[in-house]
């Protein structure tokens, strides 16, 4: 069996490297924190008003300490004195490396292609990986990092915001049966749900119509963060095409 590929041993290729680790938040990846006097709340005050005077009087004092320098390092209870923390939600950076063997593996849905790829600057066991997992081209892998970083979460389906050019469009039965199908066999859609920052739905229409026909309250989005061009309108960048 041949199988045509643009990729051959000694080609410079790029992949998706999983981050595992990332800069802690709580002290900013210095692995320390600078710390005031602890508040005082157990004296005895004779009145709340008191209680709140006390309070806004040890605050000013500790900021007041704060801004000369008059404060003590702890080490970050958040990582340890490391200044890194295991990330919580899967992301990606892009690597490089060179393809040294290929192989093809063949199985009764058919053959694929795999490919050892060896690191640059890192001497680990070469990855192994698919014909769709890497790139000749740098800006393509960019494209797909950036996709598989998008900021996911669950979100009331009330919440998300219809355009009149979607809500006056009623989809092929074609589409809905798709997607229904697709619900059937994993309990999720493969065309996910895009919306901005003020979760006004762009791209997924299909896929939010069954999720509110299925009576689901909470529904997973991906939140595509606009940018403002010269013309004051937002411009999405390389966001992947999708069947709605």
């Amino acid at each position: 069996m041949y199988i045509e590929t643009s990729k051959e041993i000694g080609s410079k290729v790029y992949f998706l490297k999983p981050i595992r680790k990332v800069k802690c938040s709580l002290c900013n990846g210095t692995g320390h924190i600078s710390l005031g006097k602890p508040l005082n709340v157990e004296d005895d005050y004779e009145s709340p008003s008191e209680f709140v005077q006390s309070l806004v009087h040890q605050f000013t004092e500790n900021y007041r300490d704060a801004v000369i320098g008059n404060t003590k390092q702890y080490t970050c209870p958040e990582c340890g004195g490391k200044g890194m923390v295991k990330a919580t939600f899967p992301k990606y950076e892009v690597g490089e490396g060179t393809i040294v063997a290929i192989n093809m593996i063949a199985n009764t849905n058919g053959a694929n292609m795999m490919f050892a790829v060896s690191e640059d600057g890192n001497g680990s066991t070469p990855r192994k990986l698919t014909d769709d997992e890497i790139w000749l081209d740098r800006d393509k892998a960019q494209r797909k990092c950036d996709f598989m970083n998008l900021e996911r979460r669950l979100v009331p389906i009330g919440c998300i915001q219809i355009p009149q050019s979607f809500a006056k469009t009623i989809p092929c039965n074609e589409k809905l049966m798709r997607r229904l199908d697709e619900w059937r066999k994993a309990h999720k859609f493969e065309t996910e749900i895009f919306v901005d920052e003020k979760l006004n739905l762009f791209d997924g229409y299909t896929s939010f119509l069954m999720y509110r026909m299925l009576g689901r309250n909470d529904v997973p989005v991906e939140i595509w963060l606009t940018k403002r061009g010269r013309d004051g309108f937002s411009n999405r960048q390389h966001v992947p095409k999708q069947k709605w």
